[in-house]
């Protein structure tokens, strides 16, 4: 049977054993805040860049309606007087679902 100064010995290295996990486990943990960190400044940086090119390309949509609308305008500029105006609002409105 094993003395009391073994057994102390035997406690004494499964504490530096369990001590040594316990440091790998805290850096894993670290490593692991970290990671999520970066992954979530990514994430945000994408989303703002998916935002600005969203806004960008509604604006440029917007543009070209607009410059259709123009366009549209100066054909028949010449014909408006034997256009009635619900003519126009019709087209403008079927114009705009087909768009």
């Amino acid at each position: 049977m094993p003395d009391i100064n073994e057994l102390l010995e035997q406690c004494e290295q499964r504490s530096q054993v369990l001590s040594q996990e316990s440091d790998r486990a805290a850096n894993e943990v670290n490593q692991i805040v970290q990671f999520v960190t970066t992954l979530a400044a990514n994430l945000r940086t994408a989303s703002d860049e998916a935002q600005a090119n969203f806004e960008a390309i509604s604006s440029k949509l917007e543009a070209a309606e607009q410059n259709f609308y123009r366009l549209i305008f100066k054909k028949f500029a010449g014909m408006l007087p034997k256009i009635s105006t619900k003519s126009v609002c019709n087209f403008q409105a079927s114009a705009i679902n087909i768009l």
